[in-house]
């Protein structure tokens, strides 16, 4: 989930393989790396219910943006 006008980084693997099945059912592999690496496990991260802010290295930082927000945490996760 993102939130409006906040911007921190968030760690990610460069490099990943991910196992799937394919329109018919069969089993697959991917190997990515570079933006589409990224993406995948941005969607992974919808998938698994993971937040940007659970993702986000810098707490200090996000607390910080989070105030100037008028948002805090707890505000972020019942969203």
């Amino acid at each position: 989930m993102s939130i409006a006008d906040v911007c921190l980084d968030v760690v990610r693997s460069s490099i990943i393989e991910v196992n799937f099945r394919d329109e018919q059912g069969r089993p697959r592999s991917l190997r990515a790396d570079g933006l589409l690496a990224r993406c995948i496990q941005h969607e992974m991260d919808h998938l698994k219910g993971i937040l940007f802010v659970d993702r986000v290295t810098n707490k200090a930082e996000l607390n910080k943006v989070l105030q100037e927000n008028e948002m805090n945490l707890s505000d972020v996760h019942s969203l």
